[in-house]
């Protein structure tokens, strides 16, 4: 049974408002998980991200990431996609954030997360593919992803020499 199926049998209004919450819910319980991020949601009035996060227990740097969620309760296609958009003018202006930016999208069918970075704003998004999907039903793989997007966002800061810049950068204030 999916999603739908469930909410009809117990005869329980479905919305697209309960059905992006419950997918927020899930991104935030997964992307917590293991508190290798410390996650925090924006709330529905910032327009182009849902999440902002930094690497937890590093205290000295935090790098930043910016999360974009979407949610479906629809089923997977043929080979294994999950079918969510991101429209074309939010996904370039994630894109064009200075900073780590990932799509996430949720199947409420399976309480999954699938995960795709948005760094190339020609790369519209309406679909994911399987390739970094995290469930906290096969916790030990969960974290093993969780700790490659920490690796990547790594890369991401300490290949940008921001600490550098920051450093020799002249405030006017």
């Amino acid at each position: 049974m999916n999603y739908i199926d469930i909410c009809n049998l117990l005869n329980i209004e479905i919305d697209n408002d309960s059905i992006g919450t419950n997918g927020e819910d899930i991104a935030k319980a997964i992307l917590g998980y293991l508190t290798i991020f410390r996650v925090v949601f924006l709330g529905e009035r910032y327009p182009i991200v849902d999440f902002y996060a930094e690497i937890a227990k590093d205290v000295g740097k935090g790098y930043p990431l910016l999360f974009q969620v979407k949610t479906t309760a629809s089923d997977l296609d043929d080979q294994g996609r999950l079918h969510v958009a991101v429209p074309n003018e939010k996904y370039k202006a994630l894109c064009q954030r200075p900073i780590p930016t990932y799509v996430g999208g949720v199947s409420l069918n399976n309480h999954t997360l699938f995960i795709r970075p948005a760094f190339d704003e020609t790369k519209y998004v309406s679909f994911i593919t399987p390739n970094m999907v995290l469930s906290l039903h096969d916790q030990l793989d969960c974290g093993g992803k969780l700790l490659a997007i920490k690796r990547d966002v790594i890369n991401y800061w300490e290949n940008l020499k921001a600490g550098e810049y920051k450093k020799a950068y002249h405030s006017i204030v």
